[in-house]
């Protein structure tokens, strides 16, 4: 019996001009704590060096499956935290 390989993560892309930072995050399939852990330090040193930056989010989640427990309290945290952080935001 042949076990299936279920893949799952998150890709960021963050790009930066004078005036804005953008960050693009694609969600895919069921994502863990292992996941947030990984990639919500990368997204927080981005943002604390956004003084005088707009930031934008995308936020791609055609992909995406749900969340482990674990990992949705993760986005939950995440979510509060910077909560005010972006001055748009689209979640596709």
């Amino acid at each position: 019996m042949a076990s299936e390989i279920k893949e799952h993560g998150i890709s960021i892309a963050i790009k930066r001009n004078k005036k804005r930072l953008f960050i693009e995050i694609a969600m895919m399939g069921k994502l863990t704590h292992e996941d947030y852990k990984n990639f919500v330090p990368m997204i927080d040193k981005a943002l604390k060096k956004t003084k005088n930056l707009e930031v934008d989010l995308l936020v791609d989640m055609r992909k995406f499956k749900g969340w482990e427990f674990l990992a949705a309290w993760d986005d939950f945290k995440f979510g509060i935290k910077h909560r005010n952080k972006f001055d748009k935001m689209a979640i596709v």
